[in-house]
């Protein structure tokens, strides 16, 4: 995990609260606590399998009206900012996961990718979305990304970032700041999107969604309020980011067209490995994600990076002659004379 960070395997968060979450709710009577019980499991179902649209189905929705069944735990409490009723449930961990299989859902691990947002909103000046420039709208998205499972983070939009990302990186797609950005984060999943505003209020979103080698993008619109687009852009990300994973994780491994008497050896040596020609975002992923395809290669991360040049700090089982004989037999890396003792690459694909 983590194709588009500085440290390649370690950028992934543990999510707690799986199974259990917090609805708001009109009493405390009976009607209203079962009705309150059902949304409550619908959220962790959707925490759980991160598909959002399957449990918006009438059908779907008709085998959890008995939820209350499953709750091992549950407590209201009124919130002090507006006296808000909240129910929080926990449901039973072996009844939960029975449902997703029963709805043939595959179920995402507390394992989750780091995840960061980069969203211009223009609205008659361009300004990127953070907890201080625009609090309102980042704690709306914060808190349902939190109720997604999958927490999102915002640029802190400090002297650091200031050079290595802009607004119009983020409205053009520029992927070497994009790429920055997530290295300085340790983002092993982005979603950036620039909204504004047109004629008669409506409201127009365009987004693209990282994570690794894969990538995804749509427009949006919506009217007249702004956070009904915001809202529905962050359930798609959530929803592409964990098909990325749990596709990638249910596929089945393809067969090599290639075979190979060579055998590494078991000895392990650290290098500098160095890439060249590395011109975008999705050029840098997939890098990455062909050296961590290799099976000599024990670690790896990411020492430095400017331009299209790419610095990686390797362990591999049998050195440099090793790698590079993996390394010929694919073609997607080519050896580049450059008079140093490190090895250095020329990436083709």
């Amino acid at each position: 995990m983590g194709l588009i960070t500085a440290q390649v395997s370690a950028n992934a968060q543990t999510v707690t609260g799986l199974y259990e979450a917090a609805v708001p709710v009109k009493g405390r009577d009976n009607e209203t606590k079962n009705e309150g019980m059902q949304r409550a499991l619908t959220q962790v179902l959707i925490k759980l399998s991160g598909n959002h649209q399957k449990f918006m189905q009438p059908e779907v929705q008709a085998q959890l009206v008995n939820a209350y069944r499953w709750v091992q735990y549950f407590k209201f409490k009124t919130r002090p900012r507006d006296f808000q009723t909240v129910l929080t449930a926990r449901f039973d961990r072996e009844a939960v996961e029975q449902v997703l299989s029963d709805l043939q859902l595959p179920m995402w691990s507390a394992e989750r990718p780091n995840f960061l947002g980069l969203v211009v909103l223009d609205q008659n000046q361009q300004k990127i979305i953070n907890e201080e420039q625009k609090p309102k709208i980042a704690n709306l998205l914060k808190q349902q990304a939190q109720e997604r499972g999958l927490p999102i983070l915002w640029p802190l939009l400090d002297l650091e970032d200031f050079h290595l990302f802009n607004a119009k990186d983020i409205t053009t797609f520029q992927q070497s700041a994009l790429l920055k950005a997530a290295q300085r984060y340790g983002a092993s999943a982005v979603l950036v999107g620039y909204v504004n505003t047109e004629t008669n209020n409506t409201w127009q979103g365009s987004w693209q969604v990282y994570f690794n080698d894969q990538k995804d993008n749509w427009q949006s619109e919506a009217t007249p309020d702004v956070n009904a687009l915001l809202t529905r852009a962050l359930n798609a990300s959530v929803d592409k980011i964990a098909e990325f994973i749990l596709t990638k994780k249910t596929a089945k491994p393809i067969a090599p067209t290639t075979t190979t008497n060579f055998t590494p050896p078991e000895s392990a040596d650290q290098f500098e490995l160095q890439v060249i020609e590395v011109r975008d975002l999705n050029s840098y992923a997939s890098v990455v994600s062909y050296l961590r395809s290799l099976e000599i290669i024990e670690t790896i991360n990411v020492k430095y990076m400017d331009a299209q040049l790419v610095v990686f700090d390797v362990l591999v089982k049998g050195g440099n002659f090793a790698l590079a004989q993996f390394i010929q037999q694919e073609g997607v890396l080519l050896p580049h004379n450059s008079g140093g003792q490190e090895p250095v690459y020329r990436w083709v694909k």
